[in-house]
């Protein structure tokens, strides 16, 4: 469980209380100093994440992903959670998850102590265990020690979820998330529109896992650092969300470092989410880190329509525009014209969605 202190505009504070078992919301006069509870919601937590510019919570509880009859054999007493991958000649070996976590969306808005909930959505639904042939190792202990090992070890931990604020809208991440942990879920959590929106995104060749990698969120866009492989991908959320199929959806793979000091990479050096590195040795300086759109931009493949990407970026005019003529003048040089017509395709849905673009076009007509 935990606190979180919820300032409203009124110089009232809410002191939100999340317990094993409930979620209990007092209002605080500071004028008054009176305390008044408001809200008792009753829902388990196994824990939560809230994120504080929007004024979100969300709870997740596990439950059940096992076949409705296999789960009441289990509960009644039947089949022991133990013995239920255990080896046998007809018996199919269980990969998928015997349990997933239940996420509930509470959205704390205004001058008014109430909240509004989203529709409930699950996370860590699609991760499944290899099981690898073990030839003749078939002794009882080995055997127990892998079925426990297939209850395990596909089950998501609160420490492989996290939430963030990207463009203004929230954003639950999951790590691990497809297969054997090559996958991000990424949950858009609509307050306006009452609904979320799921994608799943996959990165080759790299395992993911609270142990191996860090997650956090620098200039809107979500980055994934794995210190084993000292290389860290950048996903843009508004590319992954986007309708439009000439725009690229894969990470940026970014190998490089910007010149400095010290490397995010160094064991010495331990990430503070979203955008921060703690120096654990010496007097345990304190990093804000930021990207470096340049390095972005190289590492981001040639023909790769990245002008939306660019142009959400916090960079001066000039250098957006630099960016762009280069990556246009490479494709003009390699006569590269089905890229071309894609690039100038984006172009023109961008400028007719600008509003001052067709201000502009209006009145000069």
């Amino acid at each position: 469980g935990g606190i979180i202190w919820c300032k409203r505009t009124n110089n009232v504070l809410d002191l939100i209380v999340v317990t094993t078992t409930s979620v209990l919301m007092y209002s605080i006069s500071n004028e008054q100093m009176t305390k008044t509870q408001v809200v008792v919601l009753d829902h388990p937590a196994a824990s939560f994440w809230y994120e504080s510019q929007s004024k979100t919570l969300v709870i997740g509880s596990y439950t059940s992903n096992l076949p409705r009859n296999l789960s009441e054999s289990i509960s009644d007493g039947m089949i022991s959670s133990e013995n239920m991958g255990r080896a046998h000649a007809s018996s199919p070996t269980v990969t998928f998850p015997i349990a997933v976590m239940s996420m509930k969306t509470l959205f704390f808005k205004g001058d008014s102590p109430t909240f509004q909930t989203l529709p409930t959505f699950a996370v860590g639904t699609l991760r499944e265990k290899t099981v690898e042939d073990k030839g003749q190792m078939s002794s009882q202990y080995t055997r127990d020690v892998d079925d426990r090992s297939n209850v395990e070890e596909n089950i998501i931990f609160p420490t492989e979820v996290s939430l963030f604020n990207f463009y203004g809208s929230i954003y639950c991440v999951e790590i691990g998330s497809l297969g054997n942990g090559h996958g991000i879920g990424l949950t858009e959590l609509d307050c306006d529109s009452s609904c979320i929106r799921v994608r799943q995104h996959k990165i080759e060749n790299m395992t993911m896992n609270a142990e191996s990698v860090s997650v956090g969120a620098i200039d809107n866009l979500l980055c994934i650092i794995s210190r084993d492989d000292e290389v860290t991908h950048f996903i843009d959320v508004a590319d992954i969300f986007s309708d439009d199929r000439r725009v690229p959806r894969e990470s940026i793979k970014v190998t490089e470092l910007a010149e400095g000091d010290v490397s995010i990479y160094d064991e010495k050096i331990s990430f503070l989410a979203p955008s921060y590195f703690l120096n654990t040795e010496d007097q345990g300086l304190l990093y804000q880190v930021g990207i470096s759109l340049p390095l972005v931009v190289k590492s981001a493949p040639p023909k790769a329509c990245i002008i939306p990407f660019l142009l959400r970026r916090k960079a001066p005019k000039d250098t957006i525009r630099s960016f762009i003529m280069e990556r246009f003048s490479a494709l003009i040089k390699d006569k590269d014209m089905l890229s071309l017509k894609k690039w100038l395709g984006v172009i023109t849905k961008l400028y007719a969605s600008n509003e001052k673009a067709v201000k502009w076009d209006h009145e000069s007509t």
